[in-house]
């Protein structure tokens, strides 16, 4: 397995490398262009320019490899939510890092409103699927990230450009990001605690099974 885990995690890379050296003959730039930092292409940019976009960035990829992993590893049951929200996540993160809807959706005509139709699908597909674990701690920080989220669309979707604007509407990015990166945690504790109470309750049976007392706790209760 470990040899496996560490050749595609390799092979992540080299095809992220490849992927650069050919868009910069297809585009023709040099491919510092890509892997150079924002603030260096741009000097006059102060070293704290886009820190808090910056931040949703790394969140997002956080959302993502956390759902990715507890889906992986998790319940079966769980799996196709966490991977919706981990597809989610990366397309998020891929928005907020490019500015997809902003600079590469006029140029190729894709609207704003195409982009909020597919955030809104996925989402919504996304809570059909956790609909029944609403209650729980991981179905009740999905649906308040999501409002923080829905938040931030709205506020986006206004155009209005003035500075209180621009801190609710990245502030509430934010805020969601970091509320949606619970969601795989819970569930996976709440998948690891249904798993040993289960696991509990079949060594009981099975002691039960074969004859043995109850616990000498549950005894000295008996006896009293």
């Amino acid at each position: 397995m470990s040899p496996r885990v560490i050749t595609v995690a390799v092979g992540a890379g080299l095809l992220v490398i490849a992927a650069v050296a050919a868009a910069s003959v297809v585009l023709d730039v040099p491919p510092q262009t890509f892997t150079r930092d924002p603030a260096a292409l741009a000097p006059g940019l102060p070293f704290y320019g886009g820190s808090v976009s910056l931040l949703s960035a790394v969140v997002w990829g956080a959302v993502a490899s956390l759902a990715a992993f507890v889906a992986w590893a998790g319940g079966a049951r769980l799996r196709r939510p966490l991977l919706l929200l981990a597809a989610l996540a990366a397309l998020l993160l891929a928005d907020d890092a490019l500015m997809l809807h902003e600079t590469l959706g006029p140029r190729v005509g894709i609207p704003d409103e195409a982009w909020y139709l597919l955030y809104a699908t996925v989402a919504a597909v996304l809570a059909w699927s956790v609909r029944g674990d609403l209650r729980t701690g991981h179905g009740a920080a999905f649906v308040l990230g999501g409002a923080f989220l829905a938040v931030s669309v709205g506020v986006d979707a206004l155009n209005t450009e003035t500075a209180v604007a621009f801190l609710v509407e990245d502030g509430t990015k934010l805020l969601g990001a970091l509320v949606w990166a619970t969601v795989p945690v819970l569930a996976w504790t709440s998948a690891r605690g249904l798993l040993a109470a289960a696991e509990q309750i079949l060594d009981v049976a099975a002691g039960q099974e074969a004859g043995e007392g109850p616990p000498p706790s549950d005894q000295a209760l008996v006896v009293r």
